[in-house]
């Protein structure tokens, strides 16, 4: 047990169902990570101390981080696009977004270069640095939900979720936001009780790490549906390829890795990914 810690363990509950925690681990980028207690839940995460302990570092050229982001993006968020299509086939245009937590954009000037028209996107982002920005792209950029003027059909919180300091809270607020035959799409990392089986650790803005579990609990508080996780490789393009191969050769250790990436099962492995609605 690590002898520094400058809190109060028993104070540390879990921000989904409020059972206490357990000290698990110090990730290496000197993040103190909790596990709640709760079975039903295992939730974990790391001590909130200021209100803004989840938001990235920026740069100040935010435009050109922008156009670098959807150089790099732009054919994943296309394909992304074309599921989030699928499930609005029902749905009457023009589509209604919500981009929470919409950062560079990247992902929300993508689907507004391909719809057009077709869809009206409001934009979220707490981090003020992005304040004004999302004009220039023809995105609504609003301070908050209490903002949004309207319902809408599409709520996507890509890489999100594990960045709020109340996950419940913000997914009660979204419920309100969103019509009742609406799409709720979240990605986030998966929490896992070793770092080195996921890449949640490795930012240090991430507060939350989300299981299986407790994510669906923290949908359920919320009066969503539970996800049914499944890979989405439009999202997650599985990491191993002929050049990673071909270095493999090179490298015992790459080999190995390449193998277990191989034996895992097809769902996604390192992140949380789904659909979830609305309970009427």
């Amino acid at each position: 047990m690590k002898n520094n810690i400058k809190y109060e363990q028993s104070k540390i509950e879990c921000s989904i169902c409020r059972s206490t925690t357990s000290y698990i681990f110090t990730s290496k980028n000197n993040k103190d990570i909790f596990k709640c207690n709760n079975i039903l839940c295992g939730h974990n995460l790391t001590p909130i101390f200021k209100t803004d302990q989840g938001f990235n570092l920026r740069g100040n050229a935010l435009e050109k981080e922008s156009d670098a982001d959807l150089k790099e993006f732009e054919k994943r968020n296309e394909s992304l696009l074309k599921i989030f299509i699928n499930y609005l086939k029902d749905t009457p245009k023009p589509f209604k977004f919500l981009d929470f937590g919409t950062g560079s954009a990247h992902v929300s000037r993508t689907f507004k270069k391909n719809l057009k028209n077709d869809c009206v996107i409001y934009a979220i982002e707490e981090n003020t640095l992005f304040k004004d920005l999302y004009s220039k792209y023809d995105l609504i950029q609003i301070k908050n939900l209490d903002n949004l003027p309207e319902k809408v059909d599409l709520i996507y919180m890509i890489e999100v979720l594990e960045h709020v300091v109340d996950p419940v809270a913000i997914l009660k607020k979204l419920y309100k936001s969103l019509k009742s035959n609406g799409t709720l799409f979240i990605s986030t990392p998966l929490g896992t009780n070793n770092e080195n089986f996921s890449n949640a650790y490795v930012e240090k803005s991430h507060l939350h790490f989300f299981t299986k579990k407790s994510l669906n609990l923290a949908l359920k508080k919320s009066r969503f549906t539970e996800i049914k996780y499944k890979f989405y490789s439009q999202m997650y393009p599985r990491p191993v390829n002929s050049n990673i191969l071909i270095q493999s050769l090179y490298s015992v250790k790459l080999l190995l890795q390449i193998l277990i990436n191989k034996m895992m099962p097809t769902t996604s492995i390192k992140h949380l990914v789904g659909f979830s609605k609305p309970l009427l």
